[in-house]
């Protein structure tokens, strides 16, 4: 056994870890079947360190029904409704089995990087990994020019999804709109 897949659960300090010496422990970002406000929040500061979504949908109230509304009919349709409303925010994440997961997971809890701006290029130096990595990359006003050593894919606007192919990534930046910036100083 090299993984356990665990539940949701709304206590839990962090989504993934090791288990054991040996096995990795996943545990499910949100309840597909519940929406809140605070299920929106947690995912989205998971997507932001981790670039890691997952739900789960527990079939206990198929299986041992209480009334109408534990049919997988009813069931169905709120976990439906509730991953239309979620997938868009991650449409750009890659689909992976519980194994791959698990390949991913023991990478990033081994990952140390450092990073470092200059001018419109933003370095990364990856150690401590030799497979692809992957980051969140938030940056507000500026698009992805290209990315080296690795790239990139739009998530939604000004988060990017980048993934690191070799030691040394550089990810260039979009030049700022100048005629936005001149204007603003000539008013002032």
């Amino acid at each position: 056994m090299r993984t356990v897949v665990r539940d949701y659960d709304e206590q839990a300090v962090s989504p993934l870890g090791y288990l054991s010496e040996h096995i990795t422990e996943q545990r499910a970002v949100m309840d597909g079947t519940e929406y809140s406000f605070r299920n929106d929040f947690r995912a989205r500061c998971v997507e932001t360190a981790l670039g890691y979504l997952n739900m789960c949908c527990d079939m206990e109230r198929v299986a041992y029904p209480k009334n109408k509304k534990d049919s997988w009919d009813e069931l169905s349709k709120e976990f439906v409704r509730n991953v239309d409303v979620f997938g868009k925010t991650f449409k750009g994440f890659d689909k992976a089995t519980a194994s791959q997961c698990d390949e991913r997971i023991r990478s990033f809890l081994l990952l140390d990087y450092t990073d470092r701006r200059k001018g419109n290029t933003v370095y990364l130096q990856i150690s401590g990994v030799d497979t692809a990595v992957w980051f969140v990359f938030r940056n507000y006003g500026k698009g992805i020019k290209e990315v080296e050593g690795g790239s990139f894919r739009e998530l939604e606007e000004g988060v990017y999804l980048i993934r690191a192919d070799e030691n040394e990534v550089a990810i260039t930046l979009e030049p700022a709109d100048e005629r936005y910036y001149y204007g603003y100083s000539e008013r002032r």
